[in-house]
């Protein structure tokens, strides 16, 4: 009697999955067409270079390159090396500017303004540093009462009440009033002709005026 295992396909256990398997594996030695609807696969080489990773920095590891260390260390020694100065630090306005400094009243009228101050004894105490209408360098110490506050460099000039007619007038000199001038009255007043009209002209604020200082 022959004992040997029947490894036919006939020999398989009869169940739906094994009847399913048999057949697609009869269909599958009998045709090596592909199946509709499906292309068959080609096995193409893989260019490794389009595959290398790319470098990135190490992220959340908490670690500091070697390289980073003398970065920190210099910024750490530049905050330290700063701090007294910006503790001292000055502050600065740009003239021109009206100081009251203890009741008196000054202009600086060029350049900046610098203010330094310290507490002494509880209160605060100032020294201020400018330039005047005539370039001279003031200097005003242990003020305890300092109000700063800037002004305009040019004011407007009143035109004067009653205006000559350009076209028909004379000036002082009896000549024709010339287009683009300036004209000042005696009372401090000013105009301007443009295009045949007058219209109110600019001057340097009188308070920075060297004759005023």
């Amino acid at each position: 009697m022959d004992t040997q295992p029947d490894c036919s396909i006939d020999g398989l256990l009869r169940t739906r999955s094994s009847a399913n398997f048999a057949a697609h594996a009869a269909a599958s030695v009998g045709s090596q067409t592909p199946l509709r609807g499906r292309r068959p696969m080609i096995a193409k080489p893989v260019d490794r270079r389009r595959h290398r990773p790319s470098p990135r920095p190490p992220v959340g590891n908490g670690s500091r390159s070697k390289a980073d260390r003398p970065r920190t260390s210099l910024l750490f020694l530049t905050a330290l090396c700063l701090s007294p100065l910006l503790s001292a630090c000055d502050d600065y306005a740009m003239s021109p500017q009206r100081i009251k400094a203890d009741r008196r009243t000054f202009y600086a009228c060029a350049g900046f303004v610098r203010i330094h101050k310290e507490t002494k004894s509880g209160r605060d105490v100032y020294s201020i540093l400018f330039t005047d209408s005539r370039g001279v360098e003031k200097s005003l110490k242990a003020i305890k009462s300092l109000d700063i506050m800037p002004i305009p460099s040019r004011i407007s000039v009143p035109m004067p009440a009653s205006l000559p007619d350009p076209l028909k007038d004379k000036d002082d000199d009896g000549l024709p009033f010339k287009n683009g001038w300036t004209y000042t009255w005696p009372d401090g007043s000013a105009a301007k002709l443009v295009n045949g009209r007058w219209v109110p002209t600019d001057q340097r604020n009188p308070v920075c005026a060297p004759e005023n200082s």
